[in-house]
């Protein structure tokens, strides 16, 4: 049914320890993505050879490469991205997912969101809640649930089509520009915790370590415009991820350093007031739930 169609796309960098896991995941499905497209960027070791083998397989998945010069980052992640989108076969989609490589699902995740979908039409954006699986441990994240990780964006096609698109922001965030984007256009961005994802490994693990994760973040928020009081209270009320106290203290750090080192926010005026306004009103009505 034409309604329930989606796609998928993943970018891929040296992920051979996760992303068999990810593919078997979309395969137990019980709504297939119409098309999946995996991009191989540039890996060194036996991603592409794994995403290979199963596209020979399996008709929906398509197999792509790029050849990336620059060290592996966020900026080279939308490069993909944006590869992926040239090999889009399928017209008649309504919904499209940004699907990290080390991420797996309940077999009916993609059908529980896009029965969400349907029954808010104001949602534009949609995910589950992730848990990171560390050192076998899982730990829930602190997530707001008026946004989505970046790793599991779903969207409504035409949520996504009104947005301006992917960033190419180095030190991340170029889904949270997306979703202010689509907040300010009026849709629902939202995360339903009752649907929990499996993450293998911390969020931001691709910078080094959670140290390294933390600091970038805190540019991250400087570049799409936090207000800085807003972006105090959430390393304060995040004193309790880890690592503890510590990492709010680099976080923070980071968003002065990135406003004398880069000084102009990545994304239109227009967004950033629109965002700080958001921002003053939660803490006003004390619903600040980071």
């Amino acid at each position: 049914m034409k309604k329930k169609n989606y796609i998928l796309i993943t970018s891929a960098y040296n992920s051979e320890d996760t992303i068999e896991k990810t593919i078997k995941s979309i395969l137990n499905q019980t709504v297939r993505p119409k098309q999946w497209i995996i991009i191989d960027d540039s890996s060194k070791d036996k991603t592409g050879s794994i995403i290979k083998r199963y596209a020979a397989k399996h008709a929906f998945i398509t197999f792509a490469k790029t050849e990336q010069k620059d060290k592996p980052n966020f900026a080279a992640k939308v490069a993909a991205i944006k590869v992926a989108f040239t090999k889009i076969k399928i017209k008649d989609y309504s919904f499209l997912g940004i699907l990290d490589s080390d991420i797996e699902h309940e077999h009916d995740y993609y059908s529980n969101m896009i029965e969400l979908f349907l029954k808010n039409k104001q949602l534009g954006i949609v995910g589950g809640n992730i848990v990171e699986f560390v050192e076998n441990k899982k730990f829930r994240r602190i997530k707001t649930f008026n946004s989505v990780a970046g790793g599991i964006h779903f969207y409504r096609r035409e949520c996504f089509e009104q947005t301006g698109g992917f960033l190419p922001l180095k030190f991340g965030g170029e889904d949270a520009a997306i979703e202010i984007e689509a907040r300010m256009n009026g849709w629902e961005v939202r995360t339903f915790p009752e649907f929990e994802v499996l993450h293998y490994g911390y969020v931001g693990g691709g910078a080094g370590n959670r140290y390294k994760a933390r600091f970038n973040r805190g540019i991250m928020f400087y570049q799409l415009g936090y207000h800085p009081l807003f972006h105090l209270t959430r390393c304060l009320y995040r004193i309790k991820e880890k690592p503890y106290i510590t990492g709010s203290i680099i976080e923070f750090y980071a968003y002065i350093y990135a406003k004398f080192k880069f000084k102009k926010h990545m994304i239109s005026n227009k967004v950033v007031k629109y965002l700080r306004k958001e921002q003053l009103n939660r803490m006003l009505k004390l619903k600040f739930k980071m």
